[in-house]
C-alpha cells in the first residue's frame, strides 16, 4: 500500500553530501584545462558492440586533444571493478602516455581535481559530478535514449568526438544549473542532507517496534 511506503533518499550519496557540504563553485582560473574522461559499464548492450564504439570514441577524443593547440590535459577514470586497467593501458597510452588512468582512486577526489567531466551517460559519477557544480558533457557514442541527465538540461550533449572541443568550452562558458539541480535532487533522491541511512535506520526500527506492540 502506498501508505506504507516511507522515502528515505540515497544512503550511496550521504558520504558524498559531507564531503560536498563545504566545497564552493568557482569558475576556471588557469589556462590549464584539466577534463575526466569516466568510463560506464553499459548493462544490456552487446559487450562487442560497446567495447567497439568505447575504444573509437576513446581514440578519437583523444587524439582531438592531443591535436588541439589549446592546453587541456585529459585524465581517465574506468570503472573500479567491471574494467580491466592493463586494457585501457594498452589502448590510451600508445596514443598519448602521458595520460593518467585512474580506477580504485576516489571518484569524489579525482572529480574535485577537474574542471570538466566527460562520460558516456548518466551514472553515479556523473551524479558525483553534478552535485560538485562540474561542468559536464555526455557523448552519446551509444545513442542512449531517456538519459536522466540529458533530459533534464544538466549536461552538454557531444555528438561527435570531432566537436569534443566547442563541447569543452560551451560547458565551461555555462553557470551551474542550480535550479535544475536542486530539482533533480527533490525528484530523485529526496534529500541531499547525509541522514538517508539514519533514515532508512529509524524506519526499520519504528517497523519493528510496531509489530512487537
Amino acid at each position: 500500500k502506498k501508505s506504507s511506503l516511507i522515502v528515505t533518499g540515497n544512503p550511496i550519496y550521504d558520504k558524498i553530501f559531507q564531503e560536498l557540504q563545504d566545497s564552493k563553485y568557482s569558475r576556471i582560473e588557469s589556462n590549464e584545462k584539466k577534463v575526466l574522461l569516466i568510463t560506464a559499464h553499459m548493462v544490456g548492450l552487446e559487450h562487442d558492440w560497446v567495447k567497439t564504439k568505447r575504444d573509437h570514441m576513446i581514440k578519437e577524443i583523444i587524439n582531438t586533444i592531443k591535436n588541439n593547440e589549446e592546453n587541456i590535459k585529459l585524465s581517465v577514470k574506468i570503472h573500479p571493478s567491471y574494467e580491466s586497467l592493463d586494457e585501457y593501458n594498452k589502448l590510451i597510452h600508445k596514443i598519448d602516455p602521458s595520460i593518467m588512468i585512474y580506477q580504485k582512486e576516489s571518484i569524489l577526489q579525482v572529480i574535485k581535481e577537474s574542471d570538466v567531466i566527460i562520460s558516456t551517460s548518466s551514472s553515479t559519477a556523473m551524479v558525483c559530478g553534478l552535485l560538485s557544480k562540474k561542468p559536464l558533457i555526455i557523448h552519446n557514442c551509444f545513442q542512449v535514449e531517456h538519459d536522466e541527465l540529458l533530459e533534464r538540461g544538466l549536461v552538454i550533449e557531444c555528438k561527435q568526438p570531432s566537436d569534443i572541443i566547442s563541447s569543452i568550452h560551451t560547458a565551461i562558458n555555462s553557470e551551474p544549473p542550480t535550479e535544475k539541480i536542486e530539482k533533480f535532487i527533490k525528484d530523485t533522491l529526496f534529500k541531499l542532507d547525509g541522514q538517508s541511512a539514519e533514515r532508512i535506520a529509524n524506519a526499520i526500527m519504528n517497523l519493528l517496534d510496531n509489530n512487537f506492540k
